[in-house]
């Protein structure tokens, strides 16, 4: 038997939140996946740009890591910038500028504190790093065993 929920804003809030982010991260990670990479080479294996991040998050960050950092802030931000306010502030709300916000005194608050590039950082940080970091894509694995004789990642 399920436990009765218990209504409180910030429960609501921090769901909304949460739903918003991972429905942000799997758009992102949809877009990566369709661009191309070639930044560990033709011959690498790795087919999308998606790839490439996963294999730059598990081990090590090339000289191109840069490019692909910046398309990835780049990508959620377009997405972030498309959603509806009250899914952006619940995400910022999520952020570590919105938990410090949250906990602030309120008469030291500002009035409408949402920053984008706030939400972008939360969600690549905290959302598609962390699937880049777990992912166990084949292409991915495979790259990791051949290059650097991993057995898993």
């Amino acid at each position: 038997m399920n436990k009765p929920r218990k209504l409180c804003e910030y429960t609501i809030v921090q769901e909304l939140g949460e739903s918003v982010c991972d429905r942000v991260k799997t758009e992102v990670i949809r877009t990566l996946d369709g661009m191309e990479g070639g930044f560990s080479g033709e011959d690498s294996g790795l087919g999308s740009l998606w790839e490439e991040i996963c294999v730059q998050v598990q081990h090590e960050q090339s000289t191109d890591w840069s490019t692909c950092d910046q398309t990835a802030r780049e990508t959620i931000q377009e997405v972030v910038e498309q959603l509806q306010p009250y899914e952006q502030e619940a995400l910022w709300l999520l952020s570590d500028e919105g938990s410090e916000w949250e906990c602030s005194d309120e008469t030291d608050r500002a009035t409408y504190p949402i920053c984008i590039s706030d939400i972008v950082r939360h969600v690549v940080e905290k959302a598609v790093y962390e699937d880049a970091r777990w992912s166990s894509n084949p292409n991915v694995l495979q790259f990791l065993r051949r290059k650097f004789g991993f057995a898993e990642n």
